[in-house]
C-alpha cells in the first residue's frame, strides 16, 4: 500500500515542510490483480488478507493445492498481475528467479513485493527496470546482503530517489510475536 500510494516520499516531503499532494497521487488497490507466488503459511495469510479488498487474486505454487483460489502457472501470474508478492523459500529453483526474463514479462507499471529472501531477486535488474519505467515500485523486507555494508547497497541508494521501500527484515518482528 505504501508503494501504490507513494506514502514514504509524500511523508518525507511533509517532514521538509511542504503540503503538496499532486506529485504523490497514487493508485487504489481495488480492481487490481494480485499475484502470490508461494502458497505456504505466509502466502495463505496474504491471500486471506486481500479477501474483501475488491481485487482478483492469482496464486502460483506447484507444490501446494489451494482450495477456493485461482491457481495459475507462474507465467500467467507474471504476465497478468499488477502487484506480485514473493512468498517462497530460497532453493536452487528459486534463487534469482526474479531476473531480466521475469521482470520483462511483468506488466508495465506493476509492483513487486519481496518479503521472503533477498537471494530471490537480481537487485541490479530491479534497479534497471525501475529506472527504465517498466517496474513502478519495489517493496522489500529483505536484501541480498543483509549483513553487509548498507551504505554500499545500490538498492538502498536508489530507494532515496525512486519508488523503492526497504525495511530491515521486520515483517514478522512484533512484540506479540
Amino acid at each position: 500500500l505504501s508503494l501504490l500510494r507513494n506514502i514514504p516520499k509524500s511523508f518525507d516531503n511533509v517532514k521538509e515542510g511542504y503540503w503538496d499532494y499532486e506529485p504523490y497521487i497514487g493508485h487504489q488497490i481495488k480492481g487490481l490483480t494480485i499475484g502470490i507466488i508461494g502458497y505456504g503459511r505466509l502466502g495463505t495469510i496474504m491471500k486471506n488478507l486481500f479477501n474483501g479488498w475488491g481485487v482478483d487474486i492469482l496464486v502460483d505454487d506447484p507444490y501446494k493445492e489451494c482450495e477456493g483460489c485461482n491457481k495459475v502457472d507462474k507465467e500467467y501470474l507474471i504476465n497478468n498481475s499488477d502487484v506480485i508478492f514473493l512468498h517462497v523459500h530460497v532453493t536452487d529453483e528459486t534463487r534469482r528467479m526474479v531476473n531480466e526474463n521475469f521482470l520483462s514479462k511483468m506488466k508495465k507499471n506493476s509492483y513487486l513485493i519481496n518479503t521472503s529472501r533477498g537471494e530471490l531477486v537480481d537487485e541490479d535488474q530491479i534497479i534497471k527496470y525501475i529506472l527504465g519505467g517498466h517496474l513502478k515500485g519495489y517493496g522489500t523486507d529483505v536484501i541480498s546482503d543483509e549483513f553487509g555494508d548498507m551504505k554500499s547497497s545500490k538498492l538502498v541508494k536508489y530507494s532515496k530517489t525512486h519508488n523503492i521501500v526497504i525495511t530491515p527484515h521486520v515483517g514478522g518482528m512484533t512484540i506479540e510475536g
